[in-house]
């Protein structure tokens, strides 16, 4: 028998290395990633170092795919870099597959391969991986390896150089993003048998923030919140706690005994595929996306907490049952001498899903949301458009209306906004035409739920060629009641 490892004509999943990551060959970085100094502008890497530190956390488990996804589908990766470091670039297209539970190979869609290594990948981000996450005593390179080494058990007198320093994130990274995935225990040491003290790197890091550094700090993840408070309420290690608490502003939910109940599910009693998650300022406007709610996952439900930290809902799950509302994400606003900002989201990111569940565009929406959130403390980072459309959730509770418009229109720069309401759910298919009745471009054709919806256009077909300037029309025809309406767009760019 012949066996590859990694499958190279795979994305995912890999079969024989029982991961969903995402990758056609394995790659291994140096932090900072230098090659993206402006220095080096004649090379393709030079575009200007990344502002972003991203740490996978659940390797082998598909976080690292996710967030490649994403990062590559809004721009965040500038188009030279894409699949640098991994063997294949990212595209709508396997939002959809990824969507649909479905492999995703190189076989059937080659443009999709890379076959020269890049080095690190994105454009205005570098990517650490802890190896072996979910392992208590057999993980590697965990973040706060240099942290100190514990005085007792299996890892008495040893320590590790592998994991950054606390300079090294100071100086290069003004925002960390964390991704746990669904791990519900062990995540952050030091505890018995490991020495790596990721709480305290984190806690450090915090804390050294000025007005003239500022931070962000994100972490995410089905069971992040629950392992760290249950890490740390026993006494023990009771730093655990106090992160949560002291730092991020957040704690599990607990019932009216004090216990903590955990879960969503356990809370509402909805079991559901999807639950409804909506987002709330910081966040810009009110948005509603679909979070899944499998049984082999708990989604956290939180508690902001009361202090000095201002901590506050940053995004709500489905207010089913008599326990609501469940608070799915807690923020803490940059303020006074706070000079950093945090988010905790109680879910993983790969689990997040335009509303309804049906295609993966609406996590790409969240996380361009909060980028442009992130954008006004440290102006390292870009002005960042997405490759593909995405179509905008919905968030209002108001009574919802069959209707077309356009906006940016006519179109000069930027991309052309298709905004429309659907009153009641249905098919909805939107299409681009020339003056001779030629099919540019399909924007949509799925099932939406009831609401209002933005689709964006580029001005490219559907193979990526930019389109003359001249009058073109926007067709949205709803499947089951009907509706159709026609808007001319003109294209001036």
């Amino acid at each position: 028998a012949f066996v590859m490892v990694p499958e190279t004509t795979f994305v995912s999943p890999q079969r024989n290395e029982g991961s969903t990551d995402g990758h056609r060959w394995q790659q291994f970085g140096v932090l900072p990633d230098r090659w993206k100094e402006p220095a080096f502008a004649d090379s393709p890497q030079g575009m200007g170092m990344a502002c972003m530190l991203y740490v996978d956390w659940a390797d082998r488990r598909g976080a690292e795919r996710v967030w490649v996804s994403i990062a590559d589908s809004i721009g965040l990766t500038s188009a030279n870099r894409r699949g640098a470091h991994n063997g294949w670039r990212a595209s709508c297209n396997d939002c959809i597959t990824d969507a649909a539970g479905l492999p995703i190979d190189v076989s059937q869609d080659p443009s999709i391969a890379r076959y020269d290594h890049g080095g690190q990948p994105g454009g205005w981000w570098d990517m650490y991986g802890v190896k072996g996450a979910e392992l208590l005593t057999t993980s590697a390179g965990q973040l706060g390896s240099r942290m100190g080494a514990q005085a007792t058990g299996l890892a008495a007198g040893k320590d590790s150089k592998q994991g950054p320093t606390l300079a090294m994130l100071a100086y290069y990274y003004p925002a960390l993003l964390i991704e746990t995935g669904d791990l519900i225990a062990g995540i952050f040491g030091k505890f018995v048998n490991r020495g790596q003290d990721d709480v305290k790197l984190l806690r450090d890091y915090m804390q050294t923030s000025s007005a003239s550094s500022r931070r962000v700090v994100l972490i995410a993840g089905d069971g992040f919140v629950q392992s760290e408070y249950a890490t740390g309420s026993t006494g023990t290690f009771a730093e655990h706690l106090a992160l949560l608490t002291d730092y991020l502003g957040v704690t599990i939910k607990k019932s009216g005994g004090g216990l903590p109940q955990y879960t969503y599910q356990s809370w509402s009693g909805n079991f559901n595929a999807y639950a409804n998650l909506t987002t709330v300022p910081p966040l810009g406007s009110p948005s509603t996306y679909s979070v899944g709610n499998s049984c082999l996952w708990g989604n956290d439900v939180l508690d902001p907490v009361v202090n000095g930290l201002n901590a506050q809902p940053s995004a709500y799950y489905e207010d089913v049952g008599t326990h609501g509302p469940y608070v799915a994400g807690v923020t803490t606003p940059m303020a006074g001498s706070k000079y950093y900002e945090s988010f905790v989201d109680g879910w993983d990111p790969q689990h997040l899903f335009t509303l309804g569940g049906f295609s993966t565009i609406g996590r790409l929406y969240y996380f361009l949301k909060l980028i442009d959130h992130m954008r006004q403390w440290s102006s390292c980072w870009p002005i960042i458009e997405p490759l593909i459309p995405l179509d905008v959730p919905g968030g209002s509770d108001k009574p919802f209306v069959d209707f077309v418009s356009l906006r940016n229109n006519p179109f000069v720069t930027g991309r052309a906004v298709v905004h429309f309401g659907i009153a009641h759910a249905d098919r909805v298919t939107a299409r681009i035409y020339d003056v001779s009745g030629r099919l540019v471009r399909t924007l949509a054709d799925r099932t939406f739920a009831a609401g209002e919806y933005d689709l964006t256009w580029d001005g490219s077909d559907d193979r990526g060629r930019r389109m003359e300037r001249g009058v073109y029309f926007t067709q949205l025809a709803y499947a089951r009641n009907g509706f159709k309406d026609v808007k001319k767009l003109t294209v001036l760019r």
